[in-house]
């Protein structure tokens, strides 16, 4: 049973309010780390990395019904293909931070003499820019290829709304996002299995800084966030592609998919070592903690309740 125009106006509503709610908290944290240079290290790069794509992929949303100005205009295939670039941006972003967890885990298996040996943060990260900002392109523009972005039938500029189940269209959704989407996730979970056979190794002999590094630990979620926003979106794909998927499963799609940037913001942001830092910043500015702030307020307020008790008037 197709959706209601009502409804259609409600997933519009939602699509919007989530997106501007992620929104919100990306630039937090794009602006935290621009702000501290603590966070600079390579495990924080990858984060921002990740939220600063989330962050484009949620304003693509905000320009509107693109396909308005018509679906073969510039603006209109313009939001179409940010939403599938920075989508599969994020997605892979996310599988490069279980890659780092790899890496750092089988060093630290080997011994300290040969432990760096072959890991270059400078040349990780250029790989790492090929792989998660590059390769994305090619599914992004094979849409073009086909001349398959136009309206996506619900508010926003994508893959075009076939005209019926089982069209070609939805092969193309399949292939352009959540094809990378469960691959990546894939390998999540393959690696997640790996390292996990490598930390009962490293049990009884782990090295300081694995244990103790909180960035390291933070990372390995990142995947399980993918997992959790991506599980009713491609139930509402495969769904699609053989009949008209229910009213309730596209808002699911898009309450878990448009929030992938809010719950990455949120975990970056309870990071212990970034909640250290905001703490010596407010330091800094010469805030006080608790204690002190009940000791500074003491003897004025005494002072106040003797002076209520001597009132003459009274």
């Amino acid at each position: 049973m197709p959706i209601s125009t009502t409804q259609e106006q409600h997933l519009v509503d939602v699509t919007r309010g989530l997106s501007s709610l992620s929104l919100c908290m990306c630039s937090i944290v794009i602006i935290t780390q621009l702000s501290f240079r603590s966070l600079w290290t390579l495990s924080f790069q990858i984060v921002f990395a990740l939220v600063l794509n989330d962050m484009m992929f949620n304003t693509s949303f905000l320009y509107g019904d693109a396909s308005n100005y018509g679906e073969e205009s510039s603006m209109c295939q313009f939001q179409a293909f940010s939403v599938n670039y920075f989508l599969v941006c994020s997605i892979m972003w996310s599988c490069s931070a279980s890659y780092l967890i790899d890496i750092v885990v089988s060093q630290s298996l080997q011994t300290s003499q040969n432990r760096h040996d072959g890991f270059s943060p400078t040349i990780l990260r250029r790989k790492m820019f090929v792989v998660c900002q590059l390769l994305p392109i090619i599914p992004s523009v094979m849409p073009m290829w086909f001349k398959a972005y136009g309206s996506s039938g619900v508010g926003w500029c994508w893959i075009k709304k076939g005209k019926g189940p089982n069209s070609e269209y939805e092969y193309i959704r399949l292939f352009s996002v959540y094809f990378w989407n469960w691959l990546a996730i894939f390998y999540c979970v393959c690696n997640y299995w790996k390292v996990s056979r490598a930390m009962r190794k490293l049990r009884e002999n782990v090295d300081h800084h694995w244990r103790n590094d909180s960035p390291w630990k933070v990372l390995q979620l990142y995947p399980f966030i993918l997992i959790f926003c991506s599980i009713f979106a491609t139930v509402d794909r495969f769904i699609g592609v053989f009949h008209q998927s229910p009213y309730w499963l596209k808002m699911m799609h898009a309450a878990t998919q448009l929030t992938l940037g809010f719950w990455d913001s949120l975990l970056f942001l309870c990071n212990p070592i970034v909640l250290k830092e905001f703490r010596r910043k407010i330091s800094e500015w010469g805030w006080v903690s608790g204690k002190q702030q009940h000791a500074r307020f003491r003897i004025p307020m005494m002072t106040f309740f003797l002076l209520v008790q001597i009132d003459p008037r009274r």
